[in-house]
């Protein structure tokens, strides 16, 4: 069983307690969070605790085939799109298994984290996945081009967005 932090776990579970915040913990340094619309068990969110941080796991559920290229290399541009300019956290691609996930982390080596902290990388990494997941849908579907279902994403939102930290100038 790998290490982890009971400090920073506690500090987490205070948090997501004081929050209202329903999670599951079993122990082991991870959390489970359920999100609705939670169908089947698929909207959890994973959060990991190790010795000196903790990171936030929001899978995308999707279904992808790896080994189509064409839509490997769509999803790789929209995807990339998505990540820059993000100030906390990454999509991540495992092109081997075409599992698609936002990740957030955060270093607690000089420190516990703050319920600030904690929050900000829970909230991140939902507000993420909330705001590009409907063009993640679009790309794999063959609905719009990935420039298009990425900037479609952007302009949801306005440039006061605190959920989007891109705030691009399209223009």
């Amino acid at each position: 069983m790998p290490e982890f932090s009971k400090e920073i776990v506690a500090a987490i579970a205070k948090t997501f307690t004081e929050c209202d915040i329903s999670y599951h913990y079993n122990g082991d340094g991870a959390f489970k969070l359920p999100f609705a619309p939670e169908e089947d068990g698929k909207n959890i969110c994973l959060l990991v605790v190790t010795e000196t941080d903790f990171m936030v796991f929001n899978p995308c559920y999707e279904e992808l085939d790896p080994t189509n290229t064409r839509l490997v290399n769509r999803v790789c541009q929209y995807l990339h799109r998505c990540n820059n300019g993000i100030k906390n956290g990454c999509f991540e691609f495992d092109m081997d298994i075409g599992a698609i996930q936002y990740k957030t982390y955060v270093n607690c080596e000089d420190g516990l984290p703050n319920s600030g902290a904690i929050q900000n990388a829970l909230f991140t990494s939902l507000s993420m996945v909330d705001c590009y997941y409907p063009g993640l849908l679009d790309v794999i579907h063959n609905k719009k081009t990935p420039e298009q279902a990425w900037m479609d994403c952007e302009n949801r939102y306005d440039d006061e967005s605190p959920v989007l930290p891109n705030n691009h100038n399209l223009s």
